[in-house]
């Protein structure tokens, strides 16, 4: 299965436990395969550039860089916003944190 998944929810998996997380370690198993776009990678590169993340990046014993580059890793990005709603048209409904786990 594959999922476009919101770069709050990245975050959030990225920096924190929880559901969010867990949605990550299913990405990084290989159970669930993520997608994404140079838009929303980008997106996630300002978000977590900010000051207010930098503390929990330490106590996360990571960087800004780090995390960026592990997603590009673990998402094939699409070039283009037609490409990626086709790559993204089997999925047959939107997947909620939640409701995956």
């Amino acid at each position: 299965m594959r999922a476009v998944i919101d770069t709050n929810v990245l975050l959030s998996g990225l920096l924190w436990h929880g559901q969010p997380h867990m949605l990550l370690e299913h990405v990084r198993s290989g159970t669930l395969a993520m997608v994404s776009s140079p838009a929303l990678l980008a997106e996630l590169a300002e978000v977590i550039g900010r000051a207010k993340f930098d503390a929990i990046l330490v106590r996360s014993n990571t960087s800004c860089e780090q995390a960026l580059a592990e997603m590009r890793q673990l998402a094939p990005r699409c070039s283009s916003r037609r490409r990626l709603r086709s790559r993204c048209a089997a999925i047959p409904m939107t997947i909620r944190c939640s409701r995956w786990l």
